[in-house]
């Protein structure tokens, strides 16, 4: 058994098979990220970051603060480290941090560059969704 498909197995063990909206599942490996969502039908938001970016830091705290709020419900939030992976950065165009794609069934969707407030951020999610 795959590594990505015992994890899908896992994460959709925890979240169960009743139909209310599902808190997001957080995650740091890209490809992992989009397998599960495949599993799942879940939506993406990879938010390309760095451990010594001040705003990246600030948006990684605020989305964990509240994972009841319904713009997070049903989404895999994939945490990439630019500096860890930086041929992912490549192919993504990420000029600055943080830069945050949302995606659906693995597509871009949409695009949001910086972060200053929560509010607007989940303003942003809510318009993909």
């Amino acid at each position: 058994m795959s590594k990505s498909y015992y994890l899908a197995f896992l994460v959709s063990m925890l979240i169960g098979a009743n139909a209310e909206a599902k808190p997001p599942v957080f995650m740091t490996n890209y490809e992992s990220a989009k397998k599960v969502s495949k599993n799942l039908g879940f939506d993406v938001l990879v938010i390309f970051s760095a451990d010594w970016c001040k705003y990246c830091k600030t948006l990684k705290k605020d989305l964990s603060k509240d994972l009841s709020v319904s713009e997070l419900q049903d989404l895999i939030i994939c945490i990439v480290d630019v500096d860890s992976n930086p041929q992912l950065k490549r192919s993504y165009q990420v000029s600055s941090i943080p830069d945050s794609v949302y995606l659906s069934k693995n597509k871009v969707k949409s695009r949001r560059k910086g972060y200053n407030d929560l509010g607007n951020y989940l303003k942003w999610l809510k318009s993909n969704r």
